[in-house]
C-alpha cells in the first residue's frame, strides 16, 4: 500500500512537470500523463510509459535531455542513478528525433535506399541541372487521392469519396499535391510517378498526321532514325 502511494505521488509530480514541458514547447493546452512505471531493482532501471501527448512534441536532443532531467529530478535519492527509459507511443522518446537533427546514431530505416544510377526519366531542359544530394536519382510513387470511377449500380461516373461539408477529397487533395508538393519534390531532384493524371486541363490535343484539318501544320524531321509508317494499327479512330 505504501509503495502504491509513493508511485501515485511520483506519477502526480511527473505529470505536472511533463505537462509544463508540453505546454511551453507547443504553446497550447494539453496534458501529459504517466500511464505506468516499471521498476527493476535487479537491473537498476526504470521505464516510464506516457500517453500519446508526449510523442506529439517536436523531439530534439535538447528536448529529450530536458525530459530525462525532469524525470530524474523527481526520483527518490536511491534511484536517481538508475538507467531511465521514457516511452511514448511505444517508442523511446530519443527515437522520435528526426535523422536531420541527430549528430549520430542515424535510423537507417528512414534513409532512402532505392537510389539508381540512371533514373527512369531525365528532364534535359531542366534549368537547375543535377543535384549532388537532396532527392537526386530517387523515384517517388505519389498520387493525389482517388478520382472518377464508374458506379455500376447507379450507371454513372462519380467521385470515389463522398462530399463532406461541400468538400470532395478527390479534388481537395489534388489542389495542393499537384501545384505545390510534386514540384517541390521534383525541384529537389526526385522523379515523381503519378498513376493518376497530373494535368487537370480540360482541353485535350490529339496529333494525327493522317487526319489533320486544313490549315494545320504537321512536320516530321528525321534525326538519327527515320520516321516511317507502322504496319500495325495506332490509336486513331477508324475512318
Amino acid at each position: 500500500f505504501s509503495q502504491d502511494l509513493q508511485e501515485d505521488s511520483l506519477k502526480f509530480r511527473l505529470n505536472g512537470s511533463l505537462t509544463n514541458i508540453y505546454r511551453e514547447t507547443l504553446l497550447r493546452p494539453g496534458k501529459v500523463t504517466v500511464d505506468s512505471i516499471a521498476l527493476n531493482e535487479h537491473k537498476k532501471s526504470i521505464e516510464l510509459h506516457t500517453n500519446l501527448s508526449l510523442s506529439y512534441l517536436p523531439m530534439r536532443k535538447s528536448t529529450v535531455s530536458l525530459i530525462y532531467d525532469s524525470v530524474r529530478y523527481f526520483l527518490p535519492p536511491a534511484q536517481k542513478k538508475y538507467r531511465i527509459g521514457v516511452f511514448s507511443d511505444r517508442q523511446e522518446i530519443s527515437q522520435l528525433v528526426p535523422n536531420f537533427f541527430r549528430d549520430k546514431q542515424l535510423d537507417k530505416n528512414r534513409i532512402i535506399r532505392n537510389k539508381v544510377k540512371n533514373p527512369l526519366v531525365t528532364n534535359i531542359s531542366k534549368p537547375e541541372g543535377l543535384f549532388e544530394k537532396g532527392l537526386q536519382d530517387n523515384h517517388i510513387a505519389l498520387w493525389q487521392s482517388h478520382g472518377w470511377y464508374y458506379e455500376q449500380k447507379l450507371g454513372r461516373w462519380e467521385w470515389q469519396r463522398a462530399r463532406i461539408f461541400q468538400t470532395v477529397e478527390d479534388l481537395y487533395t489534388q489542389s495542393y499535391v499537384l501545384p505545390f508538393l510534386v514540384p517541390m519534390l521534383e525541384n529537389a531532384g526526385a522523379n515523381v510517378l503519378l498513376p493518376r493524371e497530373r494535368d487537370y486541363n480540360k482541353q485535350e490535343v490529339i496529333i494525327d498526321n493522317d487526319g489533320s484539318k486544313r490549315g494545320s501544320t504537321y512536320r516530321e524531321t528525321n534525326g538519327k532514325e527515320t520516321w516511317r509508317n507502322s504496319d500495325s494499327a495506332g490509336f486513331a479512330n477508324l475512318r
